[in-house]
């Protein structure tokens, strides 16, 4: 027999890495930590795996390790590896242990009197330095080499400005090298190192339709467009510039003044624009030949959106043009229609927002939303795609993404209200989690299973809704929900559900947290079978289908029963008449009422 030795661990006065008590109530490991808790009388005892020599003991009162409890009495680790903590008198308490895969960066200034930490801002440059929109405080640059993360104000090629606006864009020119940034009712600043910045405004330049600059874009020939609360222009590469006036568009609409949030130019080197008050607008011919210029309109005001702002464009690798809105969620444009096709439901994407579009170097769209940060792979061929979202449980800093993002190197930022995100989607290792949901309830005219009368819940099902396979419902109770909900306590409000009553529900019937229940009144006497799905907090769907069969069964008067006895009626009715009448009249048969 193989020798066995032990380990003993006690509570020592005066020591607190100690165990808490000698009195132990529980033990359980946390896999994804590699370590031991163990419930005592006395409070929460943590041990890590590779370091024995020492507990993290939670206790309650002022500790930095805090619970609500001291008495631990009990401790589990679920399907889920979320750890699971009964204290007496202080409830129940779960933790969810795993490590984030998205680092975060907050905005510490040091002695700064900065007040606010949301970036509304992001963009990389040649030399990998990061330039981040603070607030409304300006800009700050985290550099590549050092980390450092330096307001405007400590950087000598912006000295002696005393104040600077919202920064609401950035772009670098591929030929210069000059990074651009467009300011909130502040012009352009032009920043080339080692040189002081050179200021744009609508009194200098003459491509600026306002200065309230907010979108900016260097196309493949070099030419910057500029767009602003107020137009679009355009600095060509040779200097030059232009300034787009009033679009006719060819369904009798114009514009002489548009809000512009996003710019992309398109592989037939026609420039589309996201605007917040004139949805999308596609514009084709040369800037240099004004003649040529062509409008095209997408938008509330002619039923080509459903919405007017639209907040992000994006051009993929496989050339299909994305559309982020707010109030519509995900477009995609059809090139042979001609026309933008709403891809939200069909994509399963939370909420009708989006704010932002990055793309991975995998093909992947990352959606910034205000649920969270989806991901969103849509096949180049076929119809195959799929759906994964973010959220602060996953380790993001909120589930309200700021529109502000960028790519460098593979490595994608997400900023948001408490700094930013940033993460390499290629080293992304979350493991997908089945999600457990159940049919909770069976209310027949709004009156739940559990209340109705114990005959009738024996006549409709011998079980309780939750392990019932099939309930059986009288003609005069076909007034019926089904309600369910999946086992999931993170983020619970994004689980979604789909389910359909076969032959009755032609299709899936979408629903979300808000609306867990499925509602059938006056069905015909049959057979059905009611079919069950849920996502998990990151909307993947789960292999499994609950299934319910589903009996309506038919009125009195049409049962073998009900129909004798219509016959019976119907024949003493028809004998009692033949008393009173002179013809001859044989009753021949009884044919049911349709």
């Amino acid at each position: 027999m193989q020798r066995v030795s032990y380990q003993r661990f006690l509570h020592e006065n005066g020591d607190d890495s100690s165990l808490s008590d000698n009195i132990v109530y529980d033990i359980a490991e946390d896999i994804n930590t590699h370590t031991l808790w163990v419930g005592t009388r006395s409070g929460l005892s943590i041990l890590k795996l590779d370091e024995p020599d020492a507990f993290i003991n939670y206790k309650s009162g002022k500790t930095d390790y805090r619970i609500p409890s001291d008495e631990v009495n009990s401790i589990m680790r679920d399907a889920q590896r979320n750890m699971w903590i009964g204290a007496i008198g202080g409830g129940v308490l779960m933790a969810d242990t795993r490590q984030s895969t998205f680092a975060l960066y907050t905005l510490n200034f040091g002695d700064e009197d900065i007040p606010v930490t949301s970036v509304r801002t992001l963009f990389a440059d040649s030399d990998q330095n990061l330039w981040i929109g603070v607030g409304t405080y300006g800009l700050a640059c985290r550099e590549y080499e050092t980390g450092k993360l330096k307001m405007y104000s400590h950087i000598p090629e912006f000295s002696g400005l005393k104040d600077l606006p919202s920064l609401f864009a950035v772009t670098q020119r591929k030929k210069s090298g000059e990074i651009w940034f467009g300011m909130y009712n502040g012009g352009i600043y032009v920043y080339r190192k080692g040189a002081k910045v050179k200021h744009l405004t609508t009194k200098n330049s003459g491509f600026l339709t306002s200065d309230c600059v907010s979108a900016l874009y260097e196309d493949y020939e070099g030419n910057c467009w500029v767009g602003t609360r107020g137009g679009i222009g355009v600095r060509l590469a040779d200097g030059t510039d232009y300034r787009f006036e009033t679009m006719n568009f060819n369904d009798s609409l114009s514009a002489g003044w548009i809000y512009v949030r996003d710019i992309i130019k398109d592989m037939d080197n026609s420039v589309w624009l996201a605007t917040s008050n004139l949805g999308v607008i596609h514009i084709t011919g040369d800037v240099r030949q004004p003649s040529t210029l062509k409008y095209e309109n997408y938008s509330f005001h002619n039923r080509k959106l459903i919405t007017n702002t639209v907040l992000c464009i994006h051009l993929d690798r496989f050339g299909r043009l994305w559309a982020g809105t707010e109030g519509g969620g995900l477009y995609l444009y059809n090139r042979n229609k001609g026309e933008f096709e709403e891809k939200t439901r069909a994509y399963s994407i939370p909420g009708d927002v989006i704010v932002s579009i990055e793309e991975d170097k995998s093909g992947n769209l990352w959606l910034g939303t205000i649920s969270g940060l989806v991901k969103l792979y849509v096949a180049a061929v076929g119809n195959d795609f799929s759906t994964r979202i973010y959220t602060s449980a996953d380790g993001l800093q909120d589930n309200f993404i700021v529109n502000s993002s960028c790519s460098r190197n593979g490595e994608l930022f997400f900023g948001g209200h408490k700094g930013y995100n940033s993460f390499f989607p290629d080293k992304m290792e979350i493991p997908s989690q089945e999600t457990n949901f159940l049919i909770t309830d069976i209310k027949i005219f709004n009156h739940s299973f559990s209340k109705l009368p114990v005959e009738l819940q024996q006549k409709i099902s011998p079980v309780m809704p939750t392990y019932t396979s099939k309930i059986e419902l009288p003609h005069k109770y076909n007034n019926f929900s089904i309600e369910f909900a999946a086992l999931t306590y993170k983020n619970p409000e994004l689980n979604r559900y789909a389910y359909r009553l076969q032959n009755f529900d032609r299709d899936w019937q979408y629903t979300d947290a808000d609306r867990r229940f499925a509602y059938y009144n006056n069905l015909p006497s049959g057979t059905y079978t009611f079919q069950l799905k849920a996502t998990n907090e990151n909307g993947e769907w789960s292999g499994y289908v609950r299934e319910l069969t589903v009996v309506i069964l038919p009125p009195f008067w049409a049962t073998s029963v009900g129909l004798s006895a219509l016959c019976d009626n119907s024949i003493g009715y028809r004998s009692f008449d033949l008393s009173y009448s002179k013809e001859p009249y044989i009753a021949s048969e009884c044919i049911a009422p349709a």
